[in-house]
This record gives structure tokens, C-alpha cells and sequence, in this order.
């Protein structure tokens, strides 16, 4: 039986993408050690970024892995100082092999005045307004 040709493109296209992927680990490795962390940011909120750090203390080494999702609040947060309103949901992952640490979840639903976000609400109420049941 014969492999139809466009199915034989996307095989291609994805061991290409596992190839390139496979080629970028040893530079990931390079800078997570020379430079303690890689970060991206997706835009201007205050730690709205994928973030992969070194973990080097006396009692515990590994990798951190810490990830924002930006969120429109469910309700409207009721402020006359700010003329945009986000909520965010940061989790934080560990990966050790000496000593151990707890995941994070942690929301924050800032308010934007001028060019500045200010933190509004944070704690249980946030990841309320931000969408997540209780």
C-alpha cells in the first residue's frame, strides 16, 4: 500500500520539528547554566512571562518552572482609578533531584493606570474574578 504524498509531507514536517528541537536542547542547557534562567515574556503585566530558572540552595537543586495565564476578569472590578483591569494565574512547578518543593498557584488581578499595572485584588478573591471555581 502506498503512503499518500501529503501524508508523507506532515511526517517530514514534524520529524523536522522534533529534529530542530532536539538541536536546540544543548543551547537551552548552555544558557539555563551560564545565565541561571531563561525567560519569554508575553506583554507588559508584571510577570506575565514563561520563566525556567536553576534552583541552587544548600538544601534543595533543580529546575523551576514557572508559567502566567492572563485572564479578562469574570466580574468587573469596580475601580474609578484604572481604566484597564486583567487577572492573572501564575503556577509554579519543580523539578529536583535533591530536597523537594511544593507547586505554587498564585492569581493577581492588577488595574492599569497611565503606563503602570497596580496589583487590585490577589489571593482567592483574584482567582475568583479570574475565572476558577473555588
Amino acid at each position: 500500500m502506498k503512503i499518500p504524498k501529503l501524508l508523507r509531507r506532515i511526517g517530514c514536517g514534524a520529524l523536522l520539528v522534533v529534529w530542530f528541537l532536539a538541536m536546540l536542547t544543548p543551547c537551552a542547557v548552555v544558557v539555563l547554566a551560564t545565565q541561571g534562567e531563561i525567560k519569554i515574556t508575553y506583554s507588559d503585566l508584571p510577570e506575565d512571562d514563561l520563566r525556567i530558572w536553576t534552583v541552587s540552595s544548600p538544601d534543595s537543586r533543580g529546575i523551576a518552572v514557572s508559567n502566567s495565564r492572563r485572564m479578562t476578569p469574570v466580574q468587573p472590578i469596580s475601580t474609578a482609578t484604572y481604566h484597564d483591569t486583567m487577572c492573572q494565574i501564575i503556577d509554579i512547578r519543580f523539578i529536583l533531584w535533591q530536597g523537594s518543593a511544593d507547586s505554587s498557584h498564585q492569581c493577581y488581578c492588577y488595574g492599569k493606570s497611565e503606563d503602570q499595572w497596580d496589583i487590585v485584588v490577589d489571593g482567592t478573591k483574584a482567582c475568583q474574578l479570574a475565572g476558577e471555581s473555588p
